[in-house]
């Protein structure tokens, strides 16, 4: 049976520092999906971060995502500095005590008809300089995936699928973001595993509470048992959306409920035979 890590919450940069304090008064045994901004702090928030005791698994967005969604226009020096930039990130995140890091390289906005080796050559650069340093760490280097697409005609999957493949690395692998509620018959986790698990270390289940907005208690029952009927390995991360600081406390208590819910249904489970 695979090991599938159930626990882990996403952290929002814009009022991260609350949902940590919030989290850490709680006492929910999760590890957390934390952006690198939040990470890269003064070094009295980064001892503080260490005796939280909150552990982590996911850094995310080690470089801006706005650079790395167009980097086939950065040329020279600049490239080289984020190239730079993003490998001294991931030599530092494996202190954090994380499994996977993000880098969002705008597989969305690549045109797969028109793909060629100068789209991706930027990228493999950059992949050729961190993954093996990735590697080296024990960490897994995810580009992001947005399920259902918000850019018109784009097979943003597909452009990642033969990424992965160009560059090789058995440690470079799809965070797909899912959204359930844009999907037009909502999370259909069989068959969403079906065509990504092989090449897939994160699904991070978006979601904003505050529009009413709730997960399914079936469709999260099902993706469970889909990542064992498609023996996956990874990580399924909860991402709230849009919470007011008055509500992040009310929302973890929330969250409490979703990870027991993940963890029953994986545990009944594991006396049932591999398929």
């Amino acid at each position: 049976m695979s090991t599938i890590a159930l626990n882990s919450v996403r952290i929002p940069e814009t009022n991260g520092a609350l949902w940590l304090d919030a989290l850490e008064d709680s006492g929910l045994p999760v590890e957390l999906d934390v952006p690198w901004s939040l990470l890269r702090q003064p070094a009295s928030e980064e001892e503080r971060w260490r005796k939280s005791g909150l552990r982590l698994i996911t850094v995310r967005d080690i470089i801006d995502p706005r650079t790395g969604r167009y980097l086939e226009d950065l040329h020279g020096k600049a490239l080289t500095q984020v190239i730079d930039a993003a490998v001294a990130a991931v030599s530092r995140c494996r202190e954090f005590g994380g499994r996977h890091v993000t880098l969002d390289l705008g597989m969305e906005h690549l045109d797969l008809h028109h793909a060629n080796e100068s789209l991706f050559a930027n990228r493999l650069l950059l992949l050729n300089k961190v993954c093996p340093v990735a590697e080296e760490k024990g960490l897994v280097v995810c580009m992001p995936v947005r399920v259902p697409s918000d850019a018109p005609g784009a097979d943003g999957s597909r452009m990642a699928a033969n990424l992965i493949y160009e560059a090789g690395f058995k440690h470079f692998r799809v965070c797909l973001n899912v959204f359930p509620n844009d999907l037009p018959s909502g999370l259909d986790a069989k068959n969403l595993l079906r065509k990504t698990a092989s090449l897939t270390a994160v699904i991070c289940l978006f979601y904003s509470p505050c529009l009413g907005e709730e997960l399914s208690e079936n469709d999260l029952k099902d993706l469970v048992r889909a990542a064992k009927w498609h023996n996956f390995s990874g990580c399924v991360t909860l991402a709230p959306e849009g919470v007011p600081d008055s509500q992040i406390p009310k929302t973890c208590h929330q969250l409490a409920e979703v990870v027991d819910l993940l963890r029953t249904t994986n545990a009944s489970l594991a006396s049932e035979p591999d398929n």
